[in-house]
């Protein structure tokens, strides 16, 4: 009978962990049409407050890093390379190769969504791969607190 009560603990305890992200909102972005979703996403308070939405998991094959020197507020930020206040951050990897934005125009709409949760909505925005700017993917999506 102890075997029995140990071995449903056991089981209990493992199913809860792999579900641990299951409350999470997902975030969905596309790459050149290809989907790419998860709820694996983690909000990371950095050095002077700098406020970083991200993949939990350690995939450079395809993931995303949107940062912000503060936490965001309702409004539209305007996508920059590099830190500067009042400027949001994204970052994409595509096939584990590294892309940023360099249209100077693309902007993040961040927003409260149903959960009193932030949304960032990018729309569709030119990417260039770091080593090439002659490499691009077309990149948009929604981008969710978890």
């Amino acid at each position: 009978m102890k075997n029995i009560i140990i071995g449903i603990a056991v089981l209990s305890l493992s199913l809860l962990s792999c579900n641990k992200y299951r409350n999470n909102q997902y975030s969905t972005w596309y790459v050149n049409g290809e989907e790419f979703k998860t709820n694996e996403v983690k909000i990371t308070m950095g050095p002077e407050e700098t406020y970083i939405l991200s993949t939990i998991k350690n995939n450079l094959k395809n993931n995303f890093g949107l940062s912000f020197y503060n936490k965001p507020v309702l409004g539209i930020y305007k996508i920059r390379v590099g830190y500067d206040y009042n400027y949001a951050f994204l970052d994409i990897f595509y096939n584990s190769k590294y892309y940023y934005p360099l249209d100077t125009n693309a902007f993040i709409l961040v927003e409260n969504n149903n959960n009193n949760k932030l949304k960032f909505t990018l729309k569709d925005t030119w990417f260039h791969y770091y080593y090439d700017k002659n490499d691009s993917v077309l990149v948009h999506g929604v981008f969710n607190e978890p």
